[in-house]
């Protein structure tokens, strides 16, 4: 797996703290910023993907060809869920 090195551009979750302009988390909390990335892109991606992935998968079950109505779904979170039910094979009513 990915090992982060010091000097090494990553994005990484919290849960508490993280309205800061540093923070120091766990490494296994971290990953890779992909090239071309800014870290607001990544923070960003990390918040709107992960909300969207909670109540998609963890909370609502989401499984294979389900149908899923999406409230809002031109903001970040619903623009997230939008790729999550696609990947999913699942129909989006949007």
């Amino acid at each position: 797996g990915w090992e982060p090195k010091v000097g090494d551009k990553v994005m990484g979750v919290t849960r508490f703290g993280g309205y800061t302009t540093s923070l120091a988390v766990d490494r296994v909390v971290c990953r890779p910023l992909p090239p071309g990335w800014t870290f607001e892109e990544g923070a960003a991606f990390l918040c709107t993907g992960l909300t969207a992935w909670h109540g998609l998968v963890s909370l609502g079950n989401l499984s294979k060809g389900h149908t899923v109505l999406v409230h809002s779904a031109a903001g970040g979170v619903g623009l997230a869920a939008l790729d999550i039910i696609e990947a999913f094979e699942g129909v989006s009513i949007a």
